[in-house]
């Protein structure tokens, strides 16, 4: 059968026993075929659900729901809690508005013969989305829904007054990987290599990494059922339910525990042999913690295109990772469906999933007049099916998180610009611009005392109610949102030249402010300086995802805003102090340094002081009697202007025992000093060295 086919009614309405033929029609198709497919089911709410399969024959579906009709249904904000199980049908549910994000980790739960049935109404374009909001309170239009609908037409359907109900086309069966013992070869290739790896002691992390639907889940239940044998085991993840499939394998005398992520930090205890399955759903600090606590490490993740997560953990924390400490296996081969998917191929084609590489040669010199800095229009971006693919696919490999959503709000959200740096016919570099703020006094008082938070107003909001400055969110700003540059034409002035394209933007459109917000990152932090943009807050809560502090920082166009700036500046150098000793307790020692570079602060030392810090220095003055001189003393040399050589080693007991108190077994280098009274020796020795 092709997609035209169909299976034709007289009547306009469908009839009951018709639409059943069909269900029973495709049933047997897909077990012949074992492919996975969509179903849209579009009309009037009760036409939706009269029109379901009879589950009492299909068997019981998964259902994913908002609405009160559906009582046992997951919302979808429980979605996540999901991952790693897997269903024959499921039923995901329009009525609540199109989460694209959810959408896909659905369609991923879905297995081998199955089907993923949408309901909706017939006019999802025009009508009211919470999911297609960002500032406003109406949905216009979604040219992204517009888009996904329109290439659902090579799936099946079932609409309210249309005498048709479409078949897709399952005649291209779907090749399943073939088992042996309960493993595929695959599987059982990097079993091997799992169990070599336990028994070296060079290498203390193992790490897997594979798209959905790969069998990564049960490969680690079969290796931790085989490997307790040997060693004691331990399990964690952000939610049990992520391990389902991992624990399904395991037998009924097993060891094997799972423990959450927080208890195990809790008991600060060591860790034969860890698992981390979904990693990348924790965030980076809680990570690193855990992965102190594993003398052998597995640190398993889904990547691929479902999930921004997964590329996150591979862009951020794998790259910061020493190559000689771990492992790398990837599972490439499909499981849970079979090769040649068509659920697979339509979101890969549809949701730009599949890249090819990104990749040119960056000439040596790359002159300014090769590059071409363009703004285009949400209208060009969507009727241009190839520049949105280079756009998004440049975002997808620039960031550590990049999620479905984020192609919607690229299609849809009018309140975003975007700029874009051509080399011929390459997008080479993008900036996504927000537009914020230019609220009337009476929104913007009630945004400082916390009784409004508008939709879409990130660091508006973020200077007016958490930095405390009455009145902000009455300015006009453009916050950067994102800025990807292709890895061949980094340090070639790319960003630069992106960033005086939205300079030159405020001033023509008499904005006041351009700003941004970003999880600290000692190395963002000197673009953002050499930008002229200036640190105004430091967050007391740390990203969900990154676990590091948010910060923001401004370049001012509008005089007050400008007086703004050295206002907040002036605060956060006040408080500096305080803050390292408390909830930025936590920062590792290269991100405290970005954050005194950005703020360039200068501290006045008064005679007391230096002679204070003198006598620590070359005398025998005691530590805690001299540390308030000494985060002064240090907070200047460390900050931009002066040119501190020391070797690392140094740099990180001055920040994390003067500026961070930490105790001394949290030291980085705990090791290299007998105890206390060499450590303080060689802070005297690091002290005196730069006061001379």
């Amino acid at each position: 059968m092709n997609p035209q086919n169909s299976i034709n009614s007289t009547e306009n309405l469908l009839q009951t026993d018709r639409v059943f033929e069909f269900y029973a029609e495709l049933a047997a198709a897909l077990a012949r075929s074992q492919q996975r497919v969509i179903l849209h089911i579009q009309g009037e709410r009760s036409f939706c659900l009269a029109h379901l399969p009879d589950f009492s024959k299909w068997g019981h579906p998964l259902i994913v729901s908002n609405q009160s009709d559906f009582p046992q249904a997951v919302p979808f904000s429980k979605v996540e809690t999901l991952l790693g199980t897997e269903c024959e049908y499921l039923v995901y549910d329009l009525f609540s508005g199109f989460n694209i994000d959810v959408f896909c980790l659905c369609c991923g739960l879905v297995r081998a013969g199955g089907v993923l049935i949408m309901i909706s109404t017939e006019n999802m374009q025009g009508a009211d989305d919470p999911y297609g909001l960002w500032q406003t309170d109406r949905t216009v239009g979604s040219r992204f829904t517009g888009y996904v609908f329109d290439q659902l037409k090579t799936m099946g359907s079932v609409r309210q007054g249309s005498a048709e109900i479409t078949m897709p086309d399952l005649s291209q069966p779907s090749a399943l990987a073939a088992f042996e013992n309960n493993k595929t070869v695959e599987q059982a290739t990097v079993l091997v290599d799992m169990y070599s790896w336990l028994n070296q002691s060079t290498q203390p992390i193992f790490l897997l990494t594979a798209d959905r639907g790969r069998g990564k889940s049960t490969l680690l239940g079969l290796f931790a059922q085989e490997a307790q044998l040997k060693t004691n085991i331990t399990v964690t993840a952000a939610s049990r339910n992520q391990v389902a499939i991992l624990l399904q394998q395991l037998d009924d005398n097993s060891s094997v525990q799972f423990t959450a992520p927080d208890e195990l930090i809790g008991r600060n205890e060591q860790i034969d042999c860890l698992i981390i399955d979904e990693a990348a759903m924790l965030p980076l600090n809680m990570l690193n913690q855990l992965m102190r606590l594993g003398k052998k490490t597995i640190l398993a993740t889904t990547t691929g295109g479902y999930e921004g997560t997964g590329q996150g953990f591979l862009l951020k924390f794998i790259a910061a990772m020493d190559e000689q400490l771990y492992i790398r296996r990837q599972l490439l081969a499909p499981v849970r469906w079979g090769q040649n998917d068509m659920l697979e191929e339509w979101l890969n084609r549809v949701l730009f999933f599949s890249f090819e590489a990104l990749s040119s040669t960056a000439s040596e010199l790359l002159a300014k007049d090769d590059v071409q800095i363009l703004s285009i229009s949400k209208g060009q971006l969507s009727d241009d099916m190839g520049l949105l693919k280079a756009v998004y696919g440049l975002l997808v490999s620039a960031h550590y998180r990049t999620r479905p959503s984020d192609l919607r709000q690229l299609m849809d959200d009018d309140n975003q610009r975007i700029i874009i740096a051509m080399r011929g016919q390459q997008v080479i570099g993008v900036l996504l611009l927000n537009e914020e703020g230019g609220f009337d006094q009476q929104l913007s008082d009630d945004i400082f005392l916390g009784k409004r938070r508008p939709k879409g107003h990130l660091l508006s909001q973020m200077i007016t109610a958490q930095a405390g400055v009455k009145g902000f969110a009455a300015y006009r700003g453009l916050r950067v949102q994102r800025i990807a540059v292709m890895e061949q034409y980094r340090m070639h002035g790319i960003g630069r030249q992106l960033i005086d394209a939205a300079k030159e933007l405020i001033k023509e459109n008499k904005i006041d402010y351009l700003g941004s917000s970003f999880a600290l990152d000692h190395s963002l932090s000197h673009f953002w300086s050499e930008m002229g943009f200036k640190l105004v807050h430091v967050a007391a809560g740390k990203g969900k995802s990154s676990g590091r502090q948010t910060v923001a920082v401004l370049y001012a166009k509008r005089p007050a805003v400008a007086e703004t700036i050295k206002m907040l500046q002036q605060k956060i150098k006040d408080y500096l102090t305080v803050w390292l000793l408390s909830y930025c307790n936590s920062m590792c020692w290269q991100n405290v340094q970005a954050l005194i570079q950005l703020l360039n602060a200068r501290y006045q030392l008064s005679q007391q002081d230096e002679n204070e810090i003198d006598a620590f220095a070359t005398g025998y003055r005691g530590f805690e009697l001299t540390q308030a001189s000494l985060q002064k003393f240090v907070l200047n040399k460390l900050s931009k202007n002066h040119a501190v050589i020391l070797e690392s080693a140094d740099i990180t007991l001055l920040v994390e025992k003067i500026l961070l108190d930490r105790p001394s077994h949290q030291l980085s280098d705990a090791n290299r000093y007998s105890g206390r009274k060499e450590l303080i020796q060689q802070l005297r020795l690091i002290i005196k060295t730069l006061n001379e």
